[in-house]
C-alpha cells in the first residue's frame, strides 16, 4: 500500500517559524505541529502546499523550496510529508483553522 502523501510548511520571518497548536477535531488534537495537510488525487506537491496555505493562513507564498520527505506512522496509517520553508509571502497570516499559532525560534545554520 502506498503511504499517504502530505505537505508541511515551514514559514519563517525575524528568526521564528510559524507552528501551530492543533485544535480539539483535528488528528493531534492540542499537540504542536508545523502547518499543513493532505495532497489530494490529481494534485502535484506543490500546487497542495499552495492550496493548503491559501485556505489555512489566507497567504501565498512567494521562493519557497522544499527541504526534505520524511516517512510517519500513526494509528495504523504509512504517510509520506514533504517539507517545504518559505521566508516570503503575500498577505498577512490569517488563523483558519488551529485552535493557536506562535513564532518558534529558528536557527539557519551556515557553513
Amino acid at each position: 500500500m502506498n503511504p499517504i502523501s502530505l505537505v508541511a510548511f515551514l514559514l519563517v520571518k525575524d528568526k521564528k517559524v510559524l507552528m501551530e497548536i492543533r485544535k480539539p477535531t483535528a488528528m493531534g488534537a492540542g499537540e504542536t505541529w508545523f502547518p499543513g495537510g493532505h495532497v489530494e488525487a490529481g494534485e502535484t506537491e506543490e500546487q497542495a502546499l499552495f492550496r493548503e496555505l491559501k485556505k489555512e493562513l489566507d497567504v501565498v507564498p512567494v521562493n519557497v523550496r522544499p527541504l526534505l520527505r520524511l516517512p510517519w506512522n500513526r494509528d495504523g496509517k504509512e504517510y509520506t510529508i514533504q517539507y517545504y520553508v518559505c521566508f516570503n509571502w503575500k498577505g498577512e497570516i490569517v488563523n483558519n483553522e488551529s485552535a493557536h499559532f506562535f513564532g518558534h525560534p529558528f536557527l539557519i545554520c551556515q557553513s
